[in-house]
Parts: C-alpha cells; structure tokens; sequence
C-alpha cells in the first residue's frame, strides 16, 4: 500500500528513507551505496555513526519484526505504509511522543523485540541529530493558539 508523498518528509527522514530503500534492494554494492550517501552532505563526519546506528535498526527489525517490511523502489515519489511508519516511529522519537512510540512499535515488532528497537531508533536519532543539527531537532507540534 502507498500513502505518502515523500516530499512531505524533510531532508534527514528523507535520507533515512533512501538508506532502507536502498539496503532492501540489496546488491553488492548497497552497502558502499549507503556508506557514501551518510558521508555526503551534512553527514561529513558522521557518515559511519550514522550508518552502523541504522545497521542496528534494521537487525533488529529483521530479528524483531511483525512480518517483512515493505519498501518501494529507490527514487519513488510516495511510501509503504511500513516506511510510513518507521518514519512516524522516528518522528515520534524526536518529539518525545511516547504514546505514538509505544503504538508503532506494537505494529511493527513483537513485544520481546521492542526494546532492542527503542534503543536503536534512539542510537539512529543521536547520529542522525550530530550529522544534520539544523533538521533533525524536533519539530514542535502545531497547536492552535492560546
């Protein structure tokens, strides 16, 4: 199922994205693929923290995951539900939302594996937040005005 447009996620979920696109194709050269993708831009120097926290994430989705998880082709203009998903799940972490958190993760992995995943998607949000500063703070909720 497509749901989104991926224009609609800023530049450090829209990385995150290409990275699990690109590491569900596979091939030989995915690795180095995604390597130089978080050693480019505003990653420099950060590349390889970034890359072994997503690592990690992706262990323990495969370990951990409800079922296999579904991603669309690199360069697709919209996502999966599950990409929908893990980059709500991301978001939710940024903000602190533990609620949503909690909800994702009981969709997405088996109780035993929630953990493993939390701790993940928090190493992921660390590396990403050092490699891109500016986009990767949280977003404060848009509320209606006091």
């Amino acid at each position: 199922m497509v749901v989104l447009a991926t224009s609609a996620y800023d530049p450090t979920e829209q990385v995150v994205l290409w990275c699990l696109r690109r590491q569900a194709e596979g091939g030989a050269d995915a690795e180095r693929a995604i390597r130089r993708n978080l050693s480019h831009g505003g990653a420099t120097g950060h590349g390889q923290r970034c890359f072994c926290a997503l690592q990690a994430l992706q262990r323990a989705l495969a370990a951990y995951g409800r079922r296999r998880l579904q991603f669309a082709e690199v360069g697709a203009g919209t996502v999966t539900a599950d990409e929908a998903a893990l980059l709500g799940l991301l978001h939710a972490e940024q903000t602190g939302d533990e609620a949503e958190i909690d909800s994702r993760l009981c969709w997405l992995v088996r109780r035993e594996g929630r953990w493993q995943c939390r701790e993940a998607l928090g190493r992921l949000l660390d590396a990403l937040t050092a490699a891109y500063p500016d986009v990767a703070a949280p977003q404060a909720a848009a509320g209606p005005a006091a």
